[in-house]
């Protein structure tokens, strides 16, 4: 009996997991990268390491990458820099009719509270980060390679 209780709590946390809004986003988001229906580029706007982890395809028998999708964000070592709106679209448009469930400020929350975002910025008490990418100030969100399934050797030439 006792055993049968676990594996049912065992099942009922992997189900959680798995419907919890800041996980699913970011399973959203990886499938959305290595799908093809988005891509990350690096800090300045290029092909990054290991292209086609970040949803860019391969042509011309190897010679030329292209992104593929709206743009969601950058990687650079093992950081990532998501812009919050287009990354949200994206997942919710992967989501379809089950959506996630959360509005955007609701995620960020959630990312937060699942210690999923890298860094915040307490001075301005927001969940975003301010960083120069492509030669612009932006506001992203600063997450891990960590959290899409990378290792730091495996995002570094």
């Amino acid at each position: 009996m006792a055993s049968g209780i676990g594996e049912v709590s065992i099942l009922q946390t992997k189900f959680q997991v798995a419907t919890h809004p800041a996980t699913r986003f970011v399973a959203l988001l990886h499938a959305a990268l290595t799908g093809g229906l988005a891509h990350v580029a690096d800090r300045k706007g290029g092909v990054p390491v290991n292209p086609e982890r970040w949803g860019w395809l391969c042509q011309r028998n190897g010679r030329k990458w292209v992104p593929q999708g709206l743009r969601v964000g950058w990687v650079t070592g093992d950081d990532v820099f998501l812009e919050p709106k287009s990354s949200y679209q994206v997942a919710r448009q992967l989501a379809g009719a089950e959506r996630l469930g959360v509005s955007e400020q609701a995620l960020r929350q959630r990312l937060r509270d699942q210690g999923l975002l890298t860094s915040i910025d307490v001075g301005r008490q927001m969940l975003t980060v301010r960083r120069t990418l492509e030669n612009r100030s932006r506001q992203v969100l600063h997450l891990s390679t960590v959290v899409f399934g990378l290792s730091s050797a495996q995002t570094t030439k």
